[in-house]
């Protein structure tokens, strides 16, 4: 939240003070370099989306009140947990806006420089969500595996925890 309110307001800043915002690549490199908790969101994504799903299937009032909620206009149709992935969905949507933007900038323009310098930042940052996603979904079914595991009486107990 913290690093998108910052970019948000930057930006706000920008287009209050002038009637045609003739760049934004300075607030972008500044903004960028930033992106970390988009990492730790993304690796993290998978458990949210079980433990919400798990509390759903428990918690009737919890059930009741996701489905209430998908139901209102204000959620346009689209489910509760969809909403868990808003963040890397929106990392994964700077690229393609900046070099969208670029291919309207003129050469002579700063951004023409500081964009292309800011898409390799943010997919820099893709790329550590995509790696450290996949570690995660890996412990994760390691994790599942390790709770489905069943021994009988007197067999060797090795669990995944004591692994690591």
């Amino acid at each position: 939240i913290a690093v998108n309110t910052r970019l948000r307001d930057a930006l706000n800043k920008r287009q209050k003070s002038y009637a045609v915002v003739e760049q934004i690549g300075d607030i972008f490199l500044e903004t960028a370099p930033h992106f970390h908790p988009f990492v730790s969101y993304g690796a993290h994504q998978l458990y949210g989306k079980y433990e919400f799903e798990k509390e759903k299937s428990a918690n009737p009032a919890f059930a009741r009140f996701v489905e209430e909620t998908e139901r209102r206009p204000e959620s346009r149709k689209l489910e509760l947990n969809g909403y868990l992935t808003k963040p890397t969905t929106r990392l994964a949507r700077y690229p393609l806006l900046l070099e969208a933007v670029l291919k309207h900038t003129p050469e002579d323009n700063p951004d023409k420089t500081a964009l292309p310098k800011v898409v390799e930042v943010v997919r820099e940052f893709l790329k550590a969500v995509n790696s450290e996603t996949g570690k995660a979904e890996n412990r994760f079914n390691l994790l599942q595996l390790d709770q489905q595991l069943v021994f009988r009486p007197g067999e060797q107990v090795v669990s995944y925890a004591s692994l690591f």
